[in-house]
């Protein structure tokens, strides 16, 4: 599995949401895509990670 193009083996099985707790990643601040399909955020409870999948992270970031 890559996330965000890392290899990310260690995760597997894990929810979208574990995962975003475990690397302090602001769930409202997010868009997940899972081969190619984004995740909505109702969804990362009950979205695992599994082999083969390819994961992208998007935060957006204020400013002005």
């Amino acid at each position: 599995m890559l996330i965000n193009g890392i290899k990310g083996d260690e995760w597997l099985g894990v929810s979208v949401m574990a995962y975003l707790e475990a690397n302090h990643i602001p769930k409202d601040r997010v868009v997940v895509e899972v081969d190619g399909v984004i995740v909505p955020s109702v969804l990362h409870n009950v979205t695992f990670l599994k082999l083969d999948q390819r994961v992208e992270i998007i935060q957006f970031v204020g400013g002005g």
